[in-house]
């Protein structure tokens, strides 16, 4: 009988032993999967931020384009209006201008 005991208290170490290790086995697969998880979390936090880092930038492009479109029209009208002087205008800009030095 106290063998029998023996037994049983070494096959249930035994037992014992076993489902330590497997939780061991498990907890470092369940690590691992995590620290995957991670990684990949992160990769995909990254990119998200590339795009929305390059939307910006082209959004503050197209509004720079935008804004800079305005000035370049009325400048390009100020360059006609110029191109566009008759010589009696022109004359009387020169002269003008002579008159401001002069004085």
């Amino acid at each position: 009988m106290a063998k029998e005991t023996i037994d049983k208290i070494l096959h249930a170490e035994e037992e014992a032993a076993q489902l330590v290790s497997r939780a061991q086995l498990k907890a470092k697969e369940l690590l691992k999967e995590a620290d995957m998880k991670a990684i990949a979390n992160d990769a995909k936090t990254m990119d998200e931020a590339r795009q929305e880092a390059e939307q910006r930038k082209n959004d503050a492009k197209l509004e720079a384009e935008q804004s800079i479109q305005g000035v370049l029209e009325e400048g390009k009208a100020a360059v006609n209006s110029i191109l566009n002087m008759t010589d009696a205008e022109v004359d009387k800009a020169a002269t003008a201008i002579l008159e401001r030095i002069v004085k």
